[in-house]
């Protein structure tokens, strides 16, 4: 029974952070109960001998100050406060991570596909979407981060390294327009796939002690954000800095980000930028919509 309760929780956790990191978490925690553990078993043992074995034995037990009658009421005045110093949080695991492919994407006429549906149909569409691509992330080798709103945001190459990262978030951006439009066909909307990536470095962890979740911060993930922000409906966006890590494998043609961006975004903005131009993804289509988690 304990076998099987240990591995529906690692299934659990393993379903909300990656699995380097579930397993990493986990080890913590096992360390830090069998640590509290050994502490207490100490303080029992002590606090044993020190009653029983002190001077005057068991009479010692109603000569202690917590069997003064001003006790308790001195225990209801006690403020509660934690020490200086005393960390109040598990331990901070921070790692910073180089190269990183980044992707954002956002569903383009998510307003109006919105205007007229009620929010149960609405989520409905977008947790049927969402799947897909999660299926997608899996197919691609890709870590799914999080969604916001109608946004969709991943990585490659992080928290386990590998060295085809840029490639992952082209093959996801390339996979996630062949999974709108199909959504489209079957659902009859009218809707399409922004999709922007950026390589470069991140920090990526776990913060907070409830609801937390694995993220990644750089500044380099906003830019990734900027990308798909200035990118064009059914097409990948790429910086300079993923297209250095790509080969002739895909058609490529200039970005035009000049035509698109505010003089505010042009001053972050560095290098040049590429608009893949739209051909099937390296895996099957099929494949990706069956649900199948099969490379091909």
């Amino acid at each position: 029974m304990f076998q099987v309760e240990k591995a529906l929780k690692e299934r659990m956790i393993h379903s909300v952070m990656p699995r380097r990191v579930a397993d990493e978490l986990m080890k913590q925690g096992d360390e830090e109960m069998e640590g509290n553990a050994g502490k207490r078993y100490s303080a029992g043992a002590c606090s044993a001998v020190s009653t029983v074995g002190g001077p005057g034995g068991a009479s010692s037990i109603a000569a202690s100050p917590k069997n003064h009658p001003h006790h308790h009421s001195h225990l209801k005045r006690k403020k509660t406060s934690i020490p200086r110093g005393q960390i109040i949080f598990r331990p901070f695991n921070m790692k910073r991570m180089e190269p990183v492919s980044i992707l954002f994407a956002d569903i383009v006429g998510f307003t109006k596909m919105s205007a007229n549906k009620s929010a149960h149909a609405l989520v409905g569409l977008l947790n049927d979407l969402f799947g897909r691509f999660d299926r997608l992330c899996e197919l691609t080798r890709c870590e799914k981060i999080s969604t916001l709103g109608d946004c969709y945001y991943c990585v490659a190459g992080c928290p386990e390294p590998r060295p085809d990262h840029a490639y992952c978030c082209v093959e996801m951006g390339l996979g996630m327009i062949v999974a709108i439009e199909q959504f489209c066909q079957e659902t009859c909307e009218t809707v399409d796939m922004r999709v922007g990536v950026h390589t470069g470095t991140v920090l990526c962890g776990i913060l907070g002690m409830k609801r937390f979740k694995f993220d990644v911060w750089s500044n380099d993930v906003n830019l990734a954000n900027l990308m798909e922000q200035l990118g064009v409906a059914g097409k990948v966006h790429l910086s300079e800095a993923t297209a250095g890590f790509l080969d002739d494998r895909y058609q490529q043609e200039d970005g035009r980000v000049l035509e698109r961006a505010t003089q505010g975004l042009m001053e972050k903005l560095k290098g040049r930028f590429y608009l893949i131009l739209f051909c099937v993804p390296l895996f099957s289509t099929h494949i990706l919509m069956s649900g199948r988690m099969q490379e091909h």
